[in-house]
């Protein structure tokens, strides 16, 4: 994974920690108030949904359309990989990576305080995810 270190998927105390986290994550991800995807020097973003295709309309995602997606799989329960982030050094985000149509899309959240912070929402590239 290129932007940061990966932690193994979740499993055992990591994974009920990460149960809260992934609740915090979903009910921010639904909350136009409390998400945002702005990307700056110290904490670059790749929030490109419309550059993905849905594969329900054909049309590409609506910014959201990409957090209602991202908010879809968390309470879902897809797999979420705890990640330490470049920049901001040290950050922690939590990375999805789910098929769509016949690609996956990769995302990438960063939990604030009382925030969301969409850092990436584009087509997975395993070579530069």
């Amino acid at each position: 994974m290129g932007a940061g270190d990966a932690s193994q998927p979740e499993s055992g105390a990591d994974a009920r920690r990460l149960v809260e986290i992934r609740r915090q994550l979903a009910a921010l991800a639904r909350n136009p108030r409390k998400r945002f995807s702005e990307s700056s020097r110290s904490a670059p973003c790749a929030w490109r949904p419309l550059q993905v295709i849905s594969p329900e309309s054909g049309l590409p995602f609506s910014d959201a359309g990409a957090w209602a997606l991202v908010a879809e799989c968390l309470e879902r329960g897809c797999a979420l990989t705890e990640i330490v982030l470049e920049k901001p050094a040290g950050e922690r985000a939590y990375v999805m990576i789910e098929p769509v149509g016949e690609r996956s899309v990769y995302m990438k959240v960063q939990l604030g305080n009382g925030t969301i912070l969409g850092r990436s929402f584009h087509y997975s590239d395993p070579d530069h995810d």
